[in-house]
C-alpha cells in the first residue's frame, strides 16, 4: 500500500475492462460451493453453475449505479487513467479519502464524490462540501508526490434527486476559484448529450467550461507560419493548419462566460447541424477539402514574431495563447467540426483567417452578416443565436435583440408559463420538441416589432436588458395565461384553434402592447410591474372582456379564415377589427390606427354628406374654442405670447394683411379685434401644431392619448376630409379609405375635445 493512494488505477485494456463492469446494472462474482450463508443473507442470486463454483449476482443499488454512471461520462470523455472500483483512496496526511470517481490525462485530474438519493431530497450537502474543500490541500499534496509531477486539480460534487439550497449555491460559487464545483443531474445529462455527438472531444468543452481564460497546463504551444496585415482595429493573420490543432481546447463555439452545461449543449446544437456534420465527415474521410477560410478572432492576445515584410503585409510565425476557448469561431464551424473523429484532422490543412480582440459588438456583427449573405442560418436559428453572439455586446440594439432572445427561451423553459415547451426552436429535434408548434421567430418577432422592450418605448424596459428579462417575462406570462385561462379550450388546440396558432399569438401581442399603453395612461406602469400580478390579472380580463367574447363566438371559418391571412398588413387589420368595439368605448388600442392603414368600418350607412359637413364645420369652432382655454390654462393672461408659436401668429398676420387689401374699411375693427377671433384665420394643420407645441403638449397630451403621432395621423386625415367638404367640386376625388379613416379620426378628435358624439 502506498503512503499516497490505496486501490487500483487502471488504463488501457484495464479500463475497457472496468468500464464494461460499471456498465452492468448487476454485480457478479464467482464464490466456491455451496453457496455460503454471509451471500444468501445478502441477496446473492445463482447465475450459472459450475462443478467446483457458483456465478452470482446480484442487483446494485442506487448510489452505486449513480456512480457509475458518472464513472463512465468521464471514460467516455477520454480520460485515459481512473479508479478500478470504489474501493480507491487518497492519503490526507495520516487518514485516507475514499474517491468515487478518479478521472486523470495527461494534465488534469478530476477528484469526484457523488451524492445521491432515490427520491427528490432537501437533504444538506454543507458537511460534505466542507469536507472536500478541508481535505482538498491534502489531496493534491498526496497525487504529487505519488506522481512527482504537478497536474491541475478539480473538484466535483454530482448530485442527483438532491435540490441546492442557496448556501450550497454561494458557497461552490465562492469556491470556484478553488476549482471545486456542483453538478447536477442536468449538468450530467448534458455532458452525456454532448458526448453522443462529440465523443471525447467533450472534455474540450468541459476544460473551456470549467476553465475558460485560464492558462492550459503543460501546453504544447500551437506555432504556423503566418502572414499579420491591416491596420487599427481591422489586423487579422492567415495562416493553414490542421483541424486537430484547433479542436484542442483553444478555440470554442459556445458562449464562452456561460458556465451552465445545459446551455452550452444547446448552443452547440444551434451552430452545429448534425446531419450536415455527418455529410462533411464523409465528405473529408473520402479525401475532400476546403478551400474557404475558417475565420476565428482571438480573445486573448496571440504572439507574432515578425520575419519579412512586403508593403503593408508582415511574415512571420504565429503563436496562439495558452488559454483555454482563447479564439472564437465566427465562420467555419461545420468546416471544422466535421473532421471530428474523421481520422484525417491530423493529416489534413484548412486555412483560416483570425482577427485579434475584434470588440464584441463587431464580432457578433461579423457573425450575423456572413450568415445572413451566406444563407447557411435561418432567422429562426439567428434569434436563438442572439443570446449568444452578443453577450458583452455594449451596443443597444445588439443587446434588446440578446433579451427578445432570453425572453423568448425563458417562456418555453419555465414551466408556470403557458408557452412551457410549445416554443419551436430549429436547433432542437424533434423528439425533443413533440409539442412544440408556436416558432421561436413568431415570439421574438411579437416581441420586436411592439417594441416591449425598448428604452425609449419603456413599457417593460427595467434599468438595463439584463434585467428587463425577467421582468417582461414575469408580464407575458400573467397576460398569456390570463387569456388561456379564459379560453383554455381554444388554447389547448394549438395551429387548430385561433389563438396559440402563430398568427393568434401575433395578434394577442399587437394587444398586449395596447393593453400596456392603456394601463400606463389610466393606471400608471406600477400596475403590471407590481410584483402581485392579480390585480393585473384582474384588470385585463376586464379591459378585454368585449375581445375575448367576440373570439369565443367566432365561428369556425372566421378564425380559419384569420389564420390564413399571415402577412404583417393582414395581421394589424385583424388586430383592428378585434378591439374597434373597445376602441369606440374607450379608446384603447388608438395606436393601430397611427400609419393611417388598415381596417376602419367607414362611415355609417345613414350618414350624409350634409351632416358630415356640419361635424367638420362644428368640429372646427369648437377645437378652437377648447384650444383657447386650454392653452389659458397652461399661460394664463400670455396665453397668446407664450402659446401661440410664432409661425401661426406669422400665418394670420400674413391673412389679415390679404383681407385688408381687398376691404380697407375693416381695418379699425380687426386691428381692435380680441386675440381669440384672430384663431377663426388658422388652419387645419395649425391647430395641430397649437397642440402638439413643446410649451403645450404637456396640457393637451392628457386629452389625446399622450402620443403626438396619433395626433398628427388624426389631423392628417381629418384635413383631407375637412378640405374635400369645404370644396364640393373635390368630394369626387375622396377614397372610401380617406373617406372612413376622415370620419373615423374626426369623432375621434371630438372625442378627445368632450364633444358627445
Amino acid at each position: 500500500m502506498s503512503r499516497y493512494i490505496f486501490g487500483d488505477i487502471v488504463n488501457e485494456g484495464g479500463l475497457i475492462r472496468a468500464s464494461k463492469t460499471r456498465s452492468k446494472h448487476i454485480k457478479e462474482i464467482t464464490v466456491d460451493k455451496p453457496l455460503p450463508l454471509k451471500y444468501k443473507e445478502d441477496n446473492w442470486k445463482i447465475k450459472k453453475e459450475y462443478k467446483q463454483t457458483l456465478n452470482i449476482f446480484k442487483d446494485k443499488k442506487p448510489d452505486e449505479l449513480f456512480e457509475d454512471k458518472i464513472w463512465l461520462l468521464f471514460k467516455k470523455m477520454g480520460f485515459t487513467e481512473m479508479n478500478k472500483d470504489r474501493l480507491f483512496k487518497v492519503g490526507v496526511g495520516a487518514n485516507m479519502k475514499q474517491v468515487d470517481v478518479y478521472a486523470k490525462d495527461e494534465n488534469h485530474i478530476f477528484i469526484i464524490e457523488c451524492k445521491s438519493a432515490e427520491n427528490t431530497s432537501d437533504k444538506s450537502l454543507l458537511k460534505d462540501m466542507r469536507e472536500i474543500l478541508q481535505m482538498k490541500p491534502g489531496i493534491i499534496e498526496s497525487l504529487r508526490n505519488y506522481y512527482q509531477k504537478d497536474f491541475k486539480f478539480t473538484f466535483l460534487l454530482v448530485t442527483k434527486n438532491i435540490n441546492i439550497s442557496k448556501a450550497e449555491q454561494r458557497l461552490a460559487k465562492d469556491s470556484v476559484n478553488k476549482n471545486f464545483y456542483i453538478w447536477t443531474e442536468a449538468d450530467i445529462q448534458s455532458y452525456y448529450n454532448l458526448t453522443n455527438q462529440f465523443g471525447n472531444h467533450t472534455k474540450y468543452v468541459m476544460y473551456s467550461i470549467l476553465f475558460g481564460n485560464s492558462e492550459i497546463p503543460n501546453f504544447d504551444y500551437i506555432k504556423v507560419p503566418a502572414i499579420y496585415g491591416g491596420k487599427g482595429n481591422n489586423k487579422y493573420y492567415y495562416f493553414i493548419i490542421q483541424p486537430e490543432k484547433l479542436l484542442n481546447g483553444t478555440t470554442y463555439i459556445h458562449r464562452k462566460e456561460e458556465k451552465n452545461p445545459q446551455e452550452i449543449i444547446y448552443s452547440y446544437q444551434r451552430m452545429l447541424n448534425k446531419t450536415r456534420l455527418t455529410r462533411i465527415k464523409e465528405f473529408v474521410r473520402k479525401g475532400g477539402y476546403f478551400a474557404n477560410n475558417i475565420i476565428l478572432n482571438f480573445t486573448s492576445k496571440p504572439l507574432f514574431e515578425k520575419k519579412d515584410r512586403i508593403g503593408d503585409i508582415v511574415t512571420g510565425t504565429l503563436t496562439f495563447p495558452k488559454q483555454y476557448g482563447s479564439a472564437w469561431i465566427i465562420d467555419g464551424q461545420h468546416r471544422l467540426y466535421g473532421y471530428l473523429n474523421s481520422g484525417k484532422s491530423e493529416d489534413s490543412y484548412i486555412p483560416v483567417l483570425a482577427f485579434e480582440n475584434i470588440q464584441v459588438k463587431e464580432q457578433a456583427k461579423l457573425f450575423v452578416d456572413i450568415n445572413k449573405e451566406q444563407k447557411p442560418v435561418t432567422p429562426g436559428l439567428l434569434w436563438e443565436l442572439y443570446s449568444d453572439i452578443y453577450t458583452d455586446s455594449t451596443d443597444s440594439k445588439q443587446q434588446e435583440l440578446k433579451a427578445i432572445s432570453e425572453i423568448s427561451k425563458k417562456l418555453n423553459s419555465e414551466k408556470d408559463s403557458p408557452f412551457y415547451q410549445i416554443i419551436k426552436f430549429p436547433s432542437q429535434s424533434k423528439d425533443i420538441q413533440k409539442n412544440a408548434h408556436i416558432t421561436l421567430t413568431t415570439i421574438c418577432i411579437a416581441i420586436k416589432e411592439n417594441r416591449l422592450i425598448d428604452k425609449k418605448e419603456n413599457l417593460l424596459f427595467d434599468e438595463d436588458y439584463t434585467k428587463s428579462v425577467g421582468t417582461a417575462y414575469d408580464v407575458i406570462k400573467e397576460y398569456f395565461k390570463a387569456i388561456s385561462n379564459f379560453l383554455p379550450e381554444d388554447w389547448n388546440k394549438g395551429e387548430k384553434g385561433l389563438i396559440c396558432s402563430n398568427i393568434g399569438i401575433r395578434i394577442l401581442f399587437n394587444i398586449f402592447r395596447q393593453l400596456l399603453k392603456f394601463l400606463e395612461f389610466h393606471e400608471g406602469r406600477e400596475l403590471y410591474l407590481a410584483n402581485n400580478k392579480d390585480k393585473f390579472n384582474i384588470k385585463t380580463m376586464e379591459i378585454l372582456s368585449p375581445v375575448v367574447d367576440k373570439i369565443k363566438t367566432m365561428t369556425p371559418s372566421e378564425r380559419s379564415k384569420i389564420r390564413g391571412e399571415s402577412n404583417k398588413a393582414l395581421i394589424m387589420k385583424n388586430t383592428q377589427k378585434l378591439v374597434w368595439d373597445l376602441q369606440q368605448k374607450n379608446d384603447f388600442g388608438i395606436e393601430l390606427w397611427k400609419k393611417g392603414v388598415g381596417w376602419n368600418p367607414g362611415v355609417p350607412e345613414d350618414e350624409s354628406d350634409e351632416n358630415i359637413k356640419k361635424l367638420i364645420e362644428d368640429t372646427e369652432i369648437e377645437m378652437k374654442s377648447f384650444i383657447i382655454n386650454e392653452l389659458k390654462l397652461i399661460h394664463g393672461a400670455k396665453w397668446w405670447e407664450n402659446g401661440v408659436p410664432s409661425n401661426t401668429k406669422e400665418y394670420i398676420k400674413i391673412v389679415v394683411e390679404k383681407d385688408l387689401a381687398k376691404i380697407p374699411f375693416e381695418e379699425s375693427r380687426l386691428s381692435s379685434e380680441p386675440l381669440e377671433e384672430k384663431l377663426r384665420f388658422i388652419s387645419t394643420s395649425h391647430i395641430k401644431e397649437l397642440i402638439t407645441n413643446r410649451n403645450n403638449w404637456e396640457q393637451f397630451k392628457k386629452h389625446f392619448a399622450r402620443d403626438q403621432e396619433i395626433v398628427s395621423t388624426a389631423f392628417k386625415f381629418y384635413e383631407a376630409i375637412r378640405n374635400k367638404y369645404a370644396h364640393p367640386e373635390r368630394l369626387a376625388d375622396l377614397t372610401d379609405i380617406e373617406k372612413g379613416l376622415g370620419y373615423y379620426f374626426m369623432k375621434w378628435l371630438r372625442k378627445c375635445i368632450g364633444l358627445n358624439n
